[in-house]
């Protein structure tokens, strides 16, 4: 008998953002970015890549820190944290962990008003939980994965999208924006966004 999995997705949204000191002198208010965030779920991990491109509406900025972050419950089951200039290079920029507890910085080298860029990975471990929590012996359960819909990040983001990759024989239950889409065994869907307006 084949296990099919019933995948609940539950989104909110992180409206506080966290006021960080960056050193970078305005680098919040001058700086736009793109975000693309995939999400690839298997029965025991996620894992997540972030394409970020990345470009100053003014002056250049000199080893540019890009901080981004993690909800307290997503922050605690992350098992490492990769980032590099493509997805098949995702481990060549340094990562350090700040200024805020639950931040993260990501060393990129300058940004300039060319757009560049970059690639942005980590993996949840146990990142489902069950609903109902108990049930009897026949009854269906389903299996919730939560994660923030916007990207915390201090930046303006002027367009933002998430793909969800669901896991081989996932049974795709309700929940879910009306105007996120399924292609295929694909969830995709363009985030609400005000351009110029940090998230």
């Amino acid at each position: 008998v084949q296990m099919r999995t019933r995948v609940l997705f539950l989104w909110w949204v992180l409206g506080v953002v966290l006021g960080v000191s960056l050193g970078e002198g305005g680098a919040r208010e001058s700086v736009s970015t793109e975000v693309a965030k995939t999400y690839y779920l298997t029965r025991r991990v996620v894992k997540v890549i972030l394409e970020v491109s990345i470009r100053s509406l003014d002056e250049v900025h000199g080893d540019f820190g890009y901080v981004f972050s993690l909800p307290q419950d997503v922050y605690k089951r992350v098992g490492f944290v990769s980032a590099g200039p493509s997805a098949a290079n995702s481990n060549s920029y340094r990562i350090e962990r700040g200024p805020g507890e639950l931040d993260f910085t990501v060393k990129i080298g300058e940004v300039s008003q060319r757009e560049r860029t970059f690639f942005l990975e980590y993996h949840l471990g146990n990142p489902y939980s069950a609903l109902p929590k108990a049930i009897r012996l026949g009854d269906n359960q389903f299996l919730v994965f939560k994660d923030q819909l916007r990207v915390d990040t201090p930046y303006a983001v002027s367009s933002e999208k998430i793909t969800v990759q669901l896991p081989l024989g996932a049974i795709l239950e309700r929940s879910f924006p009306t105007e996120m889409r399924l292609k295929e065994s694909k969830l995709v869907y363009r985030v609400p966004n005000e351009p110029n307006t940090p998230n």
